[in-house]
């Protein structure tokens, strides 16, 4: 047989090959229909018969997989900051916010250097009633009588300058104590003005008021200048002396006057008293 295998021509053989594949394609085919996983005895597949790299995940139990998986690594060091982006679009305008509270008044800062002086403005025109013409100061003087004897000065009262529109007085008071009064004693007020003005004739009014009490506060007496109906004021007419002279006198016009009551004898008494004046003279 050997002798005849060998003896046969080239294209018999080739016949003979093929022959022989078909008859082993169909023999794999039919074993193919005929086994299948019953006929695999467990436990006889192993490592051998899979070739590797043929079982992929999804050929794997799903608690296999999650076996398969390691702990979570350390994380990793921050890596380098990448270039700065393009800047974006600006967004619409915000509504504005209410107002806050004022804050609180700052300090007062240092004061400014003075400014220059300013010109001085012209004199203005003199004033009706103004002092222009002489400056007058009204006296009172306070005198006590004891019975017979002359008069005695107690004290004197001045006023300011009086204004020349004869409808503001210029006005003085004061209190003043009297001593050894008895009865049937006079206190009284006399009047004048001193004054750059001519003084004659010399047009000026004035008036008071006098109180006396005793030293235990009781009112013992008391006047007030009668009404003149010509100014219809409670004053009388004064006369008008250079301011150096000496005036008033005992003869100068009386304002005011009380009697030391019944009782007194050689007792101080409390006078007090108001006097002004009239400068009807401009």
């Amino acid at each position: 047989m050997r002798s005849s295998f060998f003896g046969m021509s080239r294209r018999s053989m080739v016949a003979l090959s093929v022959l022989g594949l078909l008859i082993l394609a169909g023999s794999a085919t039919a074993a193919s229909k005929m086994i299948n996983g019953k006929n695999i005895k467990k436990g006889t597949v192993t490592t051998k018969q899979i070739r590797n790299g043929t079982i992929a995940e999804r050929d794997l139990a799903k608690s296999l997989v999650n076996s398969l998986k390691g702990a979570t690594g350390a994380e990793g060091a921050v890596g380098p900051a990448g270039p700065v982006g393009a800047d974006g679009k600006t967004g619409p305008a915000g509504a504005v916010g209410p107002a806050g509270p004022a804050g609180q008044t700052g300090a007062t800062g240092p004061a400014g250097p003075a400014g220059a002086d300013g010109q001085t403005g012209a004199t203005g025109p003199t004033g009706p009633g103004s002092d222009s013409d002489g400056l007058e100061y009204g006296v009172a003087v306070v005198w006590v009588k004891h019975g017979a004897s002359p008069p005695t000065k107690v004290g004197t009262l001045w006023t300011s300058n009086v204004p020349d529109d004869g409808n503001n007085a210029a006005q003085a008071s004061g209190t003043i104590v009297v001593p050894g009064v008895s009865t049937g004693d006079e206190i009284f007020v006399t009047g004048a003005v001193r004054t750059d003005e001519a003084t004659v004739p010399y047009s000026a009014n004035a008036g008071g008021t006098i109180s006396a009490t005793g030293g235990d506060g009781n009112l013992l007496n008391a006047d007030l200048t009668p009404l003149d109906p010509g100014t219809n004021t409670n004053t009388v007419h004064v006369a008008g002396y250079p301011l150096t002279s000496g005036a008033p006198t005992t003869s100068d016009s009386r304002l005011v006057s009380v009697a030391a009551p019944v009782g007194l004898t050689n007792v101080p008494v409390v006078v007090s008293g108001v006097v002004q004046f009239f400068d009807f003279q401009d």
